[in-house]
């Protein structure tokens, strides 16, 4: 109504709202209705709007004017309560238009819907006159404006409207429990906004829903809003959901539109023809079905686009300028005279604008601010329209007018102050941490530094929901993130060096000690290995006065160097000279720094690119670095002189929270090579100077760079894939429904898989795997024994698979046959996976295989996927290094029944001590020494009973054990306290017995084995377990207790103090956050995401970007 008025002014009428009822925040915008009457003369119009009945039908019609009906619908009385008043009035509206029918001289209605329901009653000829939107204030979601500080928010889904039984809301709580329990690696959030009676027995009804579900997280009643928030909402959430049985128009659904918000909604009586054929339409509210829509528009960005740009274009028709138009044909229908018959302005446009717009801090001497400036500045040069808009992780800044003041000319002309209502063609977000949820370009990518092994789950979750793409400042960060499970096309563009030649050497503050100079750079922090450095340096020239190390930092909480120098000092006699340069240097002084050095050294544990390396190579200094991170993309054996390594858990901030690893570089090989190129025995260090220094000049200038970009923008639709429409079709290599830890561990895997963007074929063992009734199963394979794997790989290529993972361990495959079969597979477009569950070489007597057997072959293995940093070591000194990542092994996340319930099932006395053992009865198992560490317990406390949850393995080992135990156990005088279970038992009574106990143990004695499939069964009971210290256990450290021993003696020992104090519910924290993260449907998730981005490299102009050479010497 105000905007009708708005119109109506502009066309030169004077126009008042009245009404019954006035809404205090309109103030004094409508007013009364019992004046309207004293307003009112014979020759005004009154447009009646009629929705809902009133009270008031009776004084309306004795109005002395002329009268036309504007019909926005009545909802059906059928939806409401018999004897509510929602029933009430909607009977009453539907009598009242009967009334008007007579009394009005024209009838409009805002939907050809809601015009057949007047039709329908006599009305004759309806014109249809839209609901009029602001259109203009949706604007401001285009505006790259902070609505989030935090990471990892989950798919967003709103709705609008108020809480009422024909708005479906029941509907929509239905599809959330169905969501969680299908898609349970997926958090997912629907905010609904709209108003509600909290004594109202329908929404009474849907809290009650919501918390007998447990998903009063999930599921959020916002109640009405301020405008400015409910923009905030259009502009936030990833999807507007619309399950409404009725509607005679759907405002919100046009406003979800004008806000570029992806709109799924029910076809239900007007909500098609608002719609128009743009956005998804529902044929029902089935879960399942709305489940399956709402998962394919998050898992398909360039889906979300294509429909965005319909709606675009179907937003154009509420937009003001047409609804201007509309009013002006009604006038005139009404014969009406137009006292200013002037059409509205025309709108902006309401697509990209041909930009680019660079997000991140911008103005200051950050690195990444620098990035941003000189990229903004390389792709503006080649006449790209470039905008810099300054933001960080945790928000907008306004930047720091002195430094701005600092720039050059052409970078001020870039910086975009203040948000506008234009859309960039692209948004490149460069900021830390990562925030890319609130992206709002037409095309988002992300140019990001990553320094090690692993990439945070919450930050892939962020990017494969928000992003289009990535630009890898380095094919290490590509890499790292697509063994991350990154799912999008990652193109590599490098990083420009050549900007520091862009400034004028300065002379230095400090006279420099004397001597050949090593320098390094670096902020300090542990990452940059300064305290390698040091000891290196102390043991490579110790007594020697002809060099020195130059160390340039800058103060910080994390730089300890000048504490570290001055220790050093005092307790190695003979330590070589050192200069620490704290203060600020200028971009001209680093340049003269550089000069006066001889050459450079950084020891660091990971760099995303490395930019002092390069800048060294730039300034002709021959280079010493870690041979791992991202300067390795021009720091080689050719360039520069690789530091050994090995890779070891992270210690920085992100330690802990998946298991980062970084390297540790090899601190005596760093003192021989700082000594060799002292020396320089055989005049190498200048080829390698010179080599590198081209390198550096042709492949890491901006604007080679900035070309790079602009073929990578250009390549991403040609990249993209709809896995919905065309699924990744995988081929699984593995044992199968077989009693066999890695069948067990492919079904919990594929058990998760989704097959509506992934089909897989499972490729079997002869003989032992046998079909389930569910999975496409084909015998291709038997043992190690087989000399040629080509029948496996010819029924691979047969079926049309376009990747392959392999699951191995050395009783699977001869590692040469192996080699051959990726090779075959490679060569034949088959991204192969290679999942190694034993890495270390067999020596026995009777079988010996190492997988050095077939090194070439498995180096064409898109990705190889260990379980272990001992595994990951081990590749690297293989030469497998290059493509290889840890996955972890999965646990199940159930919600168990809990100790008490699972002793009340077993019948078994609630007080008593239970110790538990579970896995194959193997002879590497440990049982013996169980059994004997028990025995001790026993003598200590009479109120313990052992459980040996223990499967017979179809090997005479395994029987001969069995004999042994039960010898054991009556020759100790404990049989009655034991109980055995040697069946292989379903998962159920496994789970049931387990979590009936009070410790579960694993006290294994040996094993090649990389990690265990059973402890993690007995973590999933989320009951205490224990472990020998052995490198099989090493991927679940802090998550139980570690015997102190393997011998029976110090098992026993261990049992008795456990049983005594508090560790075993101490041992307890933090189980359920670290099964989270390795539950099986949020490792299958992240394996669909590998593959996907395989797929995608592989169609990729340049596959080979994503190479690197990890591996040691």
């Amino acid at each position: 109504m105000l905007l009708m008025r708005e119109h109506l002014h502009a066309l030169g009428f004077a126009s008042e709202i009245f009404a019954e009822h006035l809404d205090p925040a309109l103030g004094g915008a409508i007013r009364p209705y019992h004046e309207l009457a004293a307003s009112l003369s014979p020759q005004d119009l009154l447009i009646v709007r009629h929705s809902m009945g009133h009270d008031q039908l009776e004084n309306l019609l004795a109005l002395n004017c002329r009268k036309v009906l504007m019909y926005h619908n009545i909802t059906p009385a059928g939806f409401f309560d018999t004897g509510s008043v929602f029933h009430r009035y909607s009977l009453l509206g539907r009598e009242q238009l009967s009334v008007l029918k007579g009394a009005v001289e024209h009838a409009f209605a805002d939907s050809r819907y809601n015009a057949s329901e007047l039709q329908a009653l006599g009305f004759g000829e309806v014109d249809v006159l839209p609901v009029l939107v602001r259109d203009e204030k949706y604007a401001k979601a285009r505006e790259p404006r902070c609505l989030e500080s935090g990471l990892g928010r989950p798919w967003t889904v709103l709705f609008v409207g108020r809480i009422c039984e024909n708005k479906g809301h029941g509907d929509l709580i239905a599809v959330a429990e169905h969501w969680l329990k299908r898609h349970p690696a997926h958090p997912i959030k629907f905010v609904c906004v709209g108003g509600y009676s909290v004594d109202d027995p329908f929404y009474i009804g849907l809290r009650r829903r919501l918390d007998a579900a447990g998903l009063g997280t999930v599921v959020q009643f916002l109640g009405k809003v301020p405008d400015e928030e409910l923009l905030d909402w259009y502009t936030r959430a990833d999807c507007y959901l619309s399950l409404s049985r009725h509607e005679g128009f759907g405002v919100p659904i046009i406003e979800a539109m004008l806000c570029d918000l992806p709109v799924i909604a029910l076809q239900e009586a007007a909500v098609a023809e608002t719609m128009g054929g743009a956005g998804l339409g529902l044929a029902d509210t089935a879960p399942a079905a709305v489940c399956a829509q709402l998962f394919r528009l998050m898992r398909n960005r360039p889906l979300r686009r294509h429909i965005v740009e319909g709606q675009r274009q179907r937003a154009l028709a509420f937009r003001s300028q047409a609804i201007r138009g509309d009013i002006i044909a009604a006038l005139d229908r009404l014969s009406i005279a137009i006292p200013r018959r002037n059409h509205a302005s025309a709108t902006e446009p309401v697509g990209p604008d041909g930009s680019i717009r660079f997000e991140g801090p911008c103005e200051s001497s950050y690195s990444l601010a620098s990035v941003n400036r000189e990229l903004a500045k390389a792709l503006s040069a080649r006449g790209e329209r470039v905008r810099l808009f300054c933001t960080e992780g945790p928000g907008d800044y306004v930047p720091d007018a002195g430094a701005v003041k600092q720039l050059d000319a052409t970078t001020r002309e870039l910086m975009q102050v203040s948000a506008d209502a234009g859309k960039p063609s692209v948004v490149v977000r460069n900021l830390y941490p990562p925030r890319v949820r609130d992206a709002r370009g037409e095309l988002n990518s992300g140019y990001f530094f990553w320094e090690e092994s692993a990439f945070p789950d919450q930050y892939v979750a962020d990017f494969n929901l928000s992003l289009d793409s990535l630009l890898a400042p380095s094919r290490f960060v590509a890499s790292t993130l697509r063994s991350s499970g990154v799912n999008l096309p990652i193109r590599f563009v490098g990083t420009g060096a050549d900007h520091i030649l862009d400034v004028e050497p300065e002379a230095l503050p400090v006279k420099l000690t004397e001597g050949f100079r090593f320098l390094h750079v670096s902020s300090g922090f542990p990452r940059k290995g300064a305290d390698i450095l040091l000891e290196a340096w102390a043991t490579a020239f110790a007594g020697r006065r002809d060099v020195c190390l130059i160390i340039k930092t800058f103060p910080n909480v994390h730089n300890d160097i000048p504490q570290r120098v001055e220790e050093l000092k005092r307790s190695r006699p003979g330590f070589p000279p050192v200069q620490v340069l704290m203060e600020d240097y200028t971009p001209g002084q680093i340049r003269s720094l550089y000069q006066a050095c001889h050459a450079y050294v950084a020891p660091s544990r990971g760099e995303g690119f490395g930019l002092p390396m390069a800048e060294a190579m730039l300034h002709r200094i021959p280079v010493i670095a870690t041979g791992w991170g991202g300067h390795v993309d021009f720091c080689n054996e050719d360039t520069s002189y690789p530091i050994r390594y090995r890779l070891v858990r992270s210690s920085s901030h992100l330690a802990g929270q998946e298991a980062p690893l970084w390297a540790e570089p090899d601190a005596t090989h760093l003192a021989e090579l700082m000594q060799r190129v002292k020396a320089d025995p055989d005049g190498e260090v200048a080829q390698r100077v010179e080599s590198a220094h081209r390198l550096i000049s042709a492949e890491y200038s901006w604007e080679r760079v900035a070309q790079r970009c602009e073929d990578a923008f250009a390549e991403l639709k040609g990249m993209e894939r709809d896995f919905s429409a065309q699924p990744l079709r995988l081929a699984w290599i593995s044992t199968w429904n077989e009693a066999c830890g890695i069948a067990a561990y492919s079904r919990y895997l594929l058990d998760h898989v989704d097959e509506s963007e992934v089909k897989v074929s499972v490729y079997g063992r002869h003989n032992t795997s046998v079909p389930d009734g569910k999975t496409r199963l084909t015998p291709a394979w038997k043992d190690c024994s087989e000399s040629s794997l080509r029948g496996l790989v010819d029924a691979v290529l047969r079926d049309g698979n376009e990747t392959a993972v392999i699951q191995f361990n050395f009783g699977f495959f001869n590692v040469q046959a192996l080699a051959e079969a990726v090779s075959l597979l490679d060569e034949a477009g088959v991204s192969v996976v290679l999942m190694l569950h034993s890495t270390r070489d067999v020596d026995k007597p009777d079988f010996k295989a190492s997988l050095r057997t077939g090194l070439e072959g498995l180096k064409r293995a898109a990705r190889i996927l260990v379980h272990s940093e001992e595994d990951l070591n081990r590749l690297i000194e293989f030469g497998l290094g290059e493509r290889a990542a840890i996955f972890h092994h999965g646990v199940m996340d159930v919600a168990g029944r809990g100790q008490l319930a699972a002793r009340d099932a077993l019948e078994v006395d609630p007080a008593v001590k239970i110790v538990a053992s579970y896995g194959f009865m193997l002879p590497h198992k440990g049982l013996i020494e169980v059994v004997e560490a028990f025995a001790e317990l026993c003598k200590a406390r009479d109120d313990v009973y052992l459980f040996m949850v223990n499967a017979l393995y179809p090997d005479a080992s395994s029987t001969q054990l069995h004999h042994e135990l039960l010898a054991r156990m009556d020759s100790l005088g404990i049989r009655s306290k034991v109980r055995m279970f040697t069946d292989f038992l379903p998962e159920e009574v496994g789970l049931c017995l387990l979590e009936a106990a009070d410790l579960i143990v694993f006290p294994y004695q040996n094993t090649a084995e990389s990690s265990s499939a059973a402890v993690r069964f007995g973590i999933a009971t989320r009951r205490p377990v224990a472990t020998t210290s052995l490198g099989i256990f090493s991927d679940i450290e802090g998550q139980g207790l570690r015997f102190r021993g393997r011998e029976a003696r110090d098992i026993a020992a261990d049992l008795k103090q456990w049983f005594s104090d508090d560790s075993l519910e101490r041992s307890m924290h933090g189980r359920d956050a670290w099964i989270g993260a390795r539950s099986w449907p949020r490792l299958m998730l992240k394996m669909t995401n590998l593959l996907r981005g395989l797929v995608i490299d592989a169609a990729s102009p340049d596959p080979a970007r994503y190479t690197r050479n990890f591996n040691k010497d």
